[in-house]
């Protein structure tokens, strides 16, 4: 958890290698594996939301890649897969938001570039996806894009805009608007 939270991509991806290794053998379960993966601090904070917080973007990606990985070979369900994507803070905002609020496009690009590949493996759903690229606020529904078009962060928005092209274009998405 430390390594992601401290941005550490090097020591996460080793970590995570060894974790990986460690299923492989049957000397760790499925389930501990995934536990790993969506591992959370004492405070009930996922180590993936804290990775996004911090801008930590290879720290983030590599903790998606080894949930795609393990995805892949059926150590993890969709369902906590999509757990996995869906992290969100106690209040309920999608780290994708606070990710782009803070200005962390490349964290944020990270999430939704992983959660675009799990839909066109049809790991996750359009809707699913559809609700990722919207990264809602939770009380008052205001999308993350319109959230990042009025500060004027044209680089979040572009991390945003390219890759919900780019999933409509590997038809990860239908024609629905954002």
């Amino acid at each position: 958890f430390a390594a992601l939270l401290d941005g550490h991509a090097d020591a996460a991806r080793a970590l995570l290698d060894t974790a990986m290794k460690a299923a492989d053998l049957g000397r760790i379960s499925d389930g501990e594996l995934v536990h790993v993966l969506q591992a959370k601090d004492g405070k009930h904070n996922a180590a993936l939301f804290a990775a996004l917080l911090g801008g930590h973007a290879d720290a983030a990606q590599a903790l998606l890649d080894t949930a795609m990985t393990a995805a892949r070979q059926n150590r993890m369900s969709n369902e906590e897969l999509l757990h996995l994507l869906q992290v969100e803070n106690a209040a309920g905002l999608p780290a994708t938001y606070v990710a782009l609020e803070r200005g962390h496009a490349d964290a944020a690009k990270a999430l939704l570039s992983t959660a675009t590949k799990a839909a066109v493996q049809r790991r996750i759903s359009q809707e699913e996806l559809l609700g990722l690229l919207r990264a809602e606020r939770p009380h008052d529904g205001i999308p993350a894009l319109f959230m990042v078009l009025q500060t004027g962060d044209t680089r979040a928005a572009r991390a945003l805009l390219d890759t919900a092209m780019k999933a409509a274009h590997q038809r990860g998405i239908s024609n629905h608007g954002l």
